[in-house]
Parts: C-alpha cells; sequence; structure tokens
C-alpha cells in the first residue's frame, strides 16, 4: 500500500464496518447498548472482542499488504491482545465488565 492516509482511513472504516452486525443482532434480540447478553452471553463477548480484528485483517488481506496466514495471525494477534487489555482493565476497575 503506497498511500498510508488512504490505508489509514480504510482500516478505520472496517474497524468501524465490522463492529455494526454484532450491534444489529443484539439489537434484534432486545439488548440494549452496554447490556451484556444474558442468552449467549459468551458468544457476544467473544464477538465483540473479534469482530473488528477480523475487518481489519480481511482488508489487510484484500489490499494485498499480507499474505492469508499473515492475516490470520493478524486476526489472533489483535483479538487476543482486546481480551487481556479487556481483563486488565476490568482487574484494574478501570472498565466494569469484560
Amino acid at each position: 500500500m503506497e498511500n498510508p492516509i488512504f490505508l489509514g482511513f480504510i482500516l478505520g472504516l472496517a474497524y468501524m464496518a465490522f463492529e455494526l452486525p454484532n450491534s444489529f443482532f443484539k439489537r434484534k434480540l432486545g439488548i440494549k447498548p452496554g447490556e451484556s447478553a444474558l442468552n449467549k452471553k459468551y458468544f457476544f463477548v467473544m464477538l465483540d472482542k473479534i469482530d473488528s480484528a477480523f475487518g481489519v485483517a480481511l482488508v489487510y488481506y484484500l489490499l494485498g499488504c499480507v499474505n492469508f496466514s499473515t492475516a490470520i495471525l493478524l486476526l489472533f494477534v489483535n483479538s487476543l491482545t482486546h481480551i487481556l487489555m479487556s481483563l486488565v482493565l476490568v482487574s484494574l476497575k478501570i472498565k466494569s465488565s469484560f
């Protein structure tokens, strides 16, 4: 990718766009913004942690910035980082829920 501003814009757009389906499904199930899903709680918690990472990894792959295996590694590392940071923030009582 030659233009870092364009890449940053596209990655930011992908990050936000891949948050939308999760929110849409939660609203359809009657879950309000900021609320936890009581039914299928762990599914939505994990989806919250990996949806944006998936979008970013997909864009990197589709733009030819990385190969498929690197995109999978990127997805894994970003998702794991998100999960670990959430745990740290909850344990420090900076964030109220995982």
